[in-house]
């Protein structure tokens, strides 16, 4: 559908981590530009237990992950629309009972010259909205941090992140984690082709 991105390897890889945490951590899961839903609804498929928020910015993409749901028959997904921690997500995660969170963030990182080099059909059939960002494509990741260590700050409870970046930024965005986060331990993971394409955040 070309109002959100296909998923591809990187996005299982994201899946199977996450099932790997929840198995040794019950946690609520927060799914941050959720898009067609796939990481979202996998993950509750295999553990419907968990305790499930996806959210973007797109309209569009949540009729997308909300059809995807009732196709795929799971329940409990909460979906919200906005950017990063609103003011919503964050009375939720405030409310909920989980001993911990987990997240993970799928969120435009591109950097916007890399638009010139696209392959066709993915500049025609894809938003490019969930594929570019200022900054190198760095401004959605490190403007989340920020939130994310604000909120740290008003609940203790112990998170654990995954974002996926692209290859140049995820050395850059391990040492800017790394100064926000200073007592979490922090990870750079590559993907199938063994580029960098990963970065882990948790106590």
């Amino acid at each position: 559908d070309p109002r959100v991105l296909i998923p591809r390897p990187e996005t299982e890889w994201l899946v199977e981590q996450s099932l790997k945490i929840l198995n040794r951590t019950p946690s609520l899961v927060w799914d941050v530009g959720t898009g067609s839903g796939a990481i979202a609804l996998s993950i509750k498929k295999n553990d419907p237990k968990t305790q499930m928020i996806a959210s973007d910015l797109s309209r569009d993409a949540l009729v997308v992950a909300r059809r995807n749901a009732k196709r795929l028959s799971v329940d409990g997904v909460r979906f919200i629309q906005g950017s990063l921690l609103t003011t919503r997500i964050k009375a939720l995660l405030k409310k909920s009972h989980a001993p911990s969170f987990l997240i993970v963030a799928n969120l435009p990182y591109l950097p916007l010259r890399d638009k010139r080099t696209m392959q066709t059909q993915v500049i025609r059939y894809e938003p490019t909205s969930a594929l570019f960002a200022k900054e190198q494509g760095s401004f959605l990741i490190k403007k989340f941090f920020t939130q994310l260590q604000t909120f740290r700050r008003e609940d203790p409870r112990p998170m654990h992140l995954f974002i996926e970046c692209d290859q140049p930024q995820a050395i850059p965005l391990q040492r800017m984690a790394h100064a926000v986060f200073p007592d979490d331990r922090t990870t750079v993971h590559r993907n199938f082709n063994g580029e960098n394409r990963f970065l882990e955040i948790h106590e």
